[in-house]
């Protein structure tokens, strides 16, 4: 049911029509970028948790100080914090020259 209320709200607004929301093909010389952009991504999400954590390199990773913590709560620390990060980021793709270069392909792509 959740999969169906998705899927209809996409197919609403076009996430899956070329025709109310279109959208180019990556170009083949930017490939390269989309692949780096996407590591980068994972390294700093798995980064961001560890680190959330208290991560220790003389020790093996584990949970510390939240490990009475619910599961739950975890999830919303670490959800939250990563809506931050990318708030941020964004914030500044919008503000810094070098990265709005980057971030304005983003915004021209129809």
């Amino acid at each position: 049911m959740l999969m169906q209320g998705i899927h209809y709200y996409m197919n609403y607004y076009g996430t899956f029509n070329e025709d109310k929301r279109s959208r180019n093909y990556i170009p083949d010389t930017m490939v390269k970028r989309v692949i780096v952009a996407f590591i980068i991504y994972m390294l700093v999400r798995t980064g961001g948790g560890l680190t959330l954590d208290g991560y220790n390199l003389n020790e093996s990773p584990s949970l510390g100080h939240t490990t009475s913590w619910p599961f739950i709560v975890k999830i919303g620390r670490w959800l939250i914090a990563l809506d931050f990060f990318f708030y941020c980021y964004h914030r500044a793709c919008h503000t810094v020259r070098f990265l709005w270069k980057i971030h304005s392909l983003h915004h021209s792509s129809k």
